[in-house]
This record gives structure tokens, C-alpha cells and sequence, in this order.
């Protein structure tokens, strides 16, 4: 909580950050509202309406809400223990110290947060494919310095892409409404109300304006490479070649990354029946596993990859894990029984490979974000 009030310059009181109307509103980009979506979550302006129509009036209690229960910190610890009460046998317990505990999380919280001086424009963002080669070939005529940089991660631009995340998430639930998916008569969008049957006009228009915002997305992230592809080449031809083919790593790996993805998808899809508890015939059995052998052939030569390439190298037990499924000849299925043990190592080894990756990636676009600002730094104090 403190974290977060330091992140976003909240005020704290009882230790919560206390939040504004106009703060909350700065997250709230979608424009459809579904009457009765959450049946138990009145809006919140619903609940103002109704306390108002009450006419109770009483001073603000600002104390923490812990006074209302009488050993609080007994039944804090009686909580603590059910949540915990779920985790696997194999982590063992290892009690620290608030210090500890406190540096442990700031500094993972450092470890995972890109450069602040892109003003979030980065943040749970995925960029676009780039023709890097087109790219770097055209020139770039804009000067590369404060002003332009601050012009490339305006609020304008970072708004950008989350507003283009709300229209997404949106379109979704439009569609869902089309096809019945979300049982509706009608439906806020905009402050506009329309009937249910109106939801294919709506999404029409909205899928016109993600499009347009998408261009907009494009012309955005090839404009800032350009910028810093500049700047690099302002440093010297080498720290050019060298930002050029960091990026060239970088889509690399990612299609590769993104084609795991699609690998562990099937390994879930087929392993959905027995993950859902449904009872499978001998002859449906039979297929899964044939499905499974097919693609663990897939996933060897995936993982081959990036054991080569030295991705397991900061996770020992992983490295280990993939290189004995690289080794192994599963069945997943003999005789007229599932062979469990088979079937789990796939199942987490793909989850536990998509967990790496993520963290690799991360890390590898972060370095480029770091790396890109310093050469730009060096032209723009030059």
C-alpha cells in the first residue's frame, strides 16, 4: 500500500492511500456499461445515489477499520494461515524479518519496472513488428533532442495505448453481446443507451476507430526507433549496429516465444478433459496421448533452442527439468491407465517454460530501453 501511494503520489491514512473521484477515473477508459453486469456490484454512483436518498448525516470516522474487531491481530494471523493454507508441500517455509521482506520486494519492484523517462508509454505494452531494415534506411530529419523526446512519450502518446486497450476489451464484450454470449436487453455506451440488436452497429464503428488507432500505434513506435536508431548513429556506426541488432534479437526471440505459446496452448487443450475431471474412454485416451507424443516432438525442438542459446542458464532447476524432458520418451498413456507422472511434467514443464521466457523477454527489452536512452543522452548533452 505504501508502494503504491509512493508510485502514484497518493496521500496515506491508516496506512491506505487514499484515493479521489478524478484519480480513479484517470483507469476507468472503457465507454460500455452493461446494466446489471455484476448483480452484487451496484455502480458506484448508484450506491452515492442511494446513501444520498437517505438524508443520514454523520462525521467521518478516519480511524482504521481494524478498531471494530476486538483482537485484530490474532485474527489477522488466523487469515494469514488460510491463505496459505493451498501451498504445495515442496516450498518450504522461510520465515524473515520486515527489512528483509521490505528489500526483497522494492527491489523486485526496481528489477521489474521499465525506465521512468519513457513516462509509461512502455508499460504492459507489447510493440509492434518492425521492418527494421526499411526502417533504418529512411532518414530521419527531426532533431534529436529534450523536446522531441518528451514530444515521442507525451501524455497524449501514452494515452494512446491504453485507450486502444479499453476500445480492444470493449470490441470483445460488444461481441459477446452480439452473439448472445453476455444476456442483455441493453447496454451503455458513451453515455448513449442502445438496445441490444443496436451492439453489431456499435461494434462496427469501434472496430473502424481501433483500426485507426493501431495505424496511429504503428506510425508512433516506427517514429520513436527512428529517433533513437538516429541518435545511435550520431554516437557512432558500431553503437548503431549494435542497437540494430538488439532489436533484431528481440523479434526473433519473441516469434520464437510466441510459437511456445501456441505449443503449451495445444499441451492444456488436449489435457483439458482430465484437467476438468471428466471421465475419457480407452480409444479417447489413446488419441490424447498420440496428441501429446506429437507435440513433445514440437516442444524438444523449441526447447533445444533456447537451451543452446543459454535461456535456462539463470534457473538451474528448470535447465534441469527441460533437459531430462528432452531425453525422455513419454507415453502419457499405457495399458488402460494414464501415467500421471508424464502427464503433469508436461503440463508444468510448458507453464513453468512460459514463466522463463516472460522474465527473459522482459529483461531483454528492458536492456534495450536503457541501452537506447543512453546513446540518446549522449547526443542530446553533445
Amino acid at each position: 500500500m505504501h508502494q503504491y501511494a509512493v508510485d502514484y503520489n497518493l496521500p496515506l491514512q491508516n496506512g491506505v492511500p487514499l484515493v479521489s473521484d478524478e484519480f480513479i477515473k484517470r483507469f476507468q477508459l472503457s465507454k460500455l456499461n452493461i446494466k446489471n453486469q455484476w448483480a452484487s456490484h451496484p455502480a458506484t454512483e448508484d450506491r452515492e445515489k442511494r446513501l444520498d436518498e437517505l438524508g443520514i448525516h454523520a462525521e467521518t470516522d478516519e480511524r482504521s477499520a481494524w478498531v471494530l474487531f476486538s483482537n485484530p491481530e490474532k485474527l489477522q494471523q488466523q487469515l494469514s494461515q488460510i491463505i496459505y493454507v493451498a501451498v504445495p508441500e515442496e516450498m518450504k517455509e522461510q520465515i524473515i524479518d520486515e527489512q528483509v521482506f521490505r528489500d526483497k520486494y522494492v527491489n523486485e519492484i526496481k528489477l521489474y519496472r521499465l525506465p521512468a523517462e519513457y513516462n509509461g508509454y512502455y508499460d504492459d505494452k507489447r510493440i509492434n513488428n518492425v521492418d527494421l531494415e526499411t526502417l533504418t534506411a529512411k532518414p530521419y530529419d527531426e532533431a534529436i533532442c529534450k523536446e522531441k523526446f518528451n514530444t515521442l512519450f507525451s501524455d497524449e502518446k501514452v494515452g494512446l495505448g491504453k485507450l486502444l486497450l479499453a476500445n480492444e476489451s470493449d470490441a470483445g464484450l460488444l461481441q459477446a453481446i452480439t452473439d448472445g454470449g453476455i444476456d442483455t436487453k441493453t447496454f451503455d455506451y458513451d453515455g448513449v443507451k442502445y438496445e441490444k440488436r443496436e451492439a453489431v452497429d456499435v461494434l462496427a464503428k469501434l472496430k473502424i476507430e481501433i483500426e485507426q488507432q493501431k495505424k496511429q500505434e504503428q506510425s508512433d513506435e516506427e517514429e520513436i526507433m527512428s529517433f533513437f536508431f538516429k541518435a545511435a548513429k550520431m554516437n557512432s556506426d558500431a553503437e548503431f549496429e549494435i542497437l540494430k541488432q538488439l532489436y533484431v534479437a528481440h523479434f526473433e526471440k519473441r516469434n520464437r516465444a510466441d510459437k511456445h505459446y501456441e505449443t503449451a496452448q495445444l499441451v492444456v487443450n488436449t489435457l483439458s478433459p482430465l484437467l476438468q475431471g471428466q471421465q475419457v474412454s480407452i480409444e479417447a485416451a489413446e488419441k490424447m496421448a498420440s496428441e501429446l507424443r506429437k507435440v513433445s516432438t514440437e516442444l524438444k525442438l523449441q526447447f533445444g533452442y533456447w537451451f543452446d542459446n543459454g535461456f535456462f542458464d539463470a534457473n538451474a532447476a528448470l535447465k534441469e527439468k527441460v533437459a531430462h524432458f528432452m531425453n525422455a520418451q513419454y507415453q502419457y498413456f499405457a495399458g488402460d491407465s494414464f501415467i500421471d507422472f508424464e502427464l503433469s511434467a508436461i503440463h508444468k514443464l510448458v507453464n513453468d517454460v512460459i514463466d522463463e521466457l516472460a522474465v527473459v523477454q522482459f529483461k531483454s527489452f528492458k536492456n534495450i530501453l536503457e541501452y537506447q536512452y543512453k546513446l540518446y543522452l549522449n547526443v542530446a548533452a553533445a
